[in-house]
């Protein structure tokens, strides 16, 4: 604020405190009216503010652009952008063009990750035979302009390549061997490193980057006898992109009912959830399904909104939000084949199952202790629809134990046929 601001203000606030106050009080009464004088300024001119007095500027030079609306409560962008501008030279005109696709701008900055010497990040993608990654640098200082920054590229094999990527002029690094490439970032002051991501045709720009995991499940007997799925060979999958899926208005003519609520009965629930966190206000339903690699599912939904999204006390003198999330994953492990949380009143997801094996239908549900005693129809409905199945009669092919994941906890799980009364570990498929 300016000074000449403040000395109207003191005289403003002697001449209020003179109406109220005389001898020894008139000192502190003015401090009073004057230190409510600036706090009444500052809060107009606040005000002010928010209804449109942000200045316009000149997008290539950032200075005050001249306007007749000004004040009028015309838009502005909030955070200026950074942009370069067009210099530099056609090249010659060959007729070849590039089909590109960005994939990420990283941040630069000094923390750096275990086991990348020199590394402050990492990005991991999925890339196939005949792509190529395009790095570019983008200092945040001018008198970086002219410096490099360090990058390098770790392929499938492991095979590392360190690269200099400068500003104004991008690095191109061919992908020899499809597989999960990780992209690695300098340390460094400031700036930033932008991704793309150069095909060979426009079919591929639809492709998925996204990496894959994969795991094993393997079922034997505990030391007490029940059943026991012991989990191995986690690890990103180097033979295909994770699978995306999509929204849908509704399931096809042709699609099989395969679960619904209400109605349906849950193989599992309410039950506690796997992790201790919370454990009191979160409870978990599981149905388990045996699909195959490629079937077809969508998964109808519809949330009861007036219960979800609201605070509760937790009893420790801090509240939380409740929330729903409805998901069908691999069983044990993750990843998710489609998930949705409680943010929509209703609506439908459609996915392509990736592997054979057992898969989790599962919903979950946050909020008070008193839920447990209110059946889950009560805040979600959902219908789970097979719209391509290849071994319909497979669907529900299996047997429903109480048994052990690894030595870490119990839960109701499917198991194979015949597993029952086997010595030893009976070995499952990859799932």
């Amino acid at each position: 604020m300016r000074l000449g601001a403040h000395v109207i203000h003191l005289a403003l606030a002697f001449l209020l405190a003179r109406e109220f106050a005389s001898g020894w009080a008139l000192l502190p009464a003015t401090f009073v009216f004057w230190v409510g004088l600036v706090l009444l300024s500052s809060l107009l001119d606040g005000i002010g503010r928010d209804r449109g007095g942000v200045e316009d500027t000149d997008p290539t030079t950032g200075d005050a652009a001249e306007s007749g609306d000004a004040g009028q409560g015309m838009l502005a962008w909030p955070v200026k952008t950074p942009h370069v501008t067009l210099s530099g030279h056609d090249r010659p005109d060959d007729g070849r063009r590039q089909w590109r696709r960005h994939l990420r701008d990283v941040d630069i900055h000094f923390e750096e990750r275990y086991r990348r010497e020199g590394i402050c990040t990492t990005c991991e993608f999925f890339l196939r035979a005949g792509d190529a990654l395009a790095l570019c640098y983008f200092p945040a200082r001018e008198e970086d302009a002219g410096a490099g920054h360090h990058c390098d590229l770790i392929g499938p094999q492991g095979q590392r390549e360190n690269v200099v990527v400068c500003a104004g002029a991008e690095v191109l690094l061919p992908i020899a061997q499809s597989g999960v490439h990780s992209v690695g970032i300098g340390q460094g002051e400031s700036g930033l490193i932008g991704i793309w991501l150069v095909v060979p045709n426009a079919e591929a720009l639809s492709l998925s980057v996204a990496v894959a995991h994969g795991s094993e499940v393997r079922f034997g007997l505990a030391e007490d006898g029940s059943h026991r799925a012991q989990i191995e060979c986690e690890a990103p999958l180097q033979t295909r992109a994770e699978l995306p899926y999509w929204e849908r208005s509704r399931p096809t003519a042709s699609a099989a009912l395969l679960f619904m609520t209400p109605g349906g009965v849950w193989d599992e629930g309410p039950a506690p959830p796997r992790s201790k966190w919370r454990e009191k206000f979160t409870r978990e339903y599981r149905y388990f399904l045996k699909l195959c690699r490629g079937d077809v599912l969508t998964l109808e939904y519809v949330w009861n909104k007036a219960e979800l999204g609201k605070m509760f006390d937790l009893g420790d003198r801090s509240e939380s939000c409740s929330s729903a999330r409805l998901s069908l994953v691999k069983f044990v492990r993750e990843p998710s084949v489609m998930h949705v949380g409680a943010y929509v009143e209703s609506g439908a997801l459609s996915a392509v199952c990736p592997d054979d094996g057992f898969y989790t239908l599962q919903l979950e549900l946050y909020g008070p202790a008193q839920w447990q005693e209110r059946p889950p129809e009560a805040f979600a409905l959902c219908r789970l629809w097979g719209e391509f199945l290849q071994r319909p009669g497979s669907v529900r092919d299996f047997e429903l134990h109480e048994g052990w994941i690894e030595d870490w906890y119990r839960q109701r799980m499917p198991v194979p046929r015949g597993a029952a009364g086997m010595h030893g570990r009976a070995d499952l498929r990859r799932e």
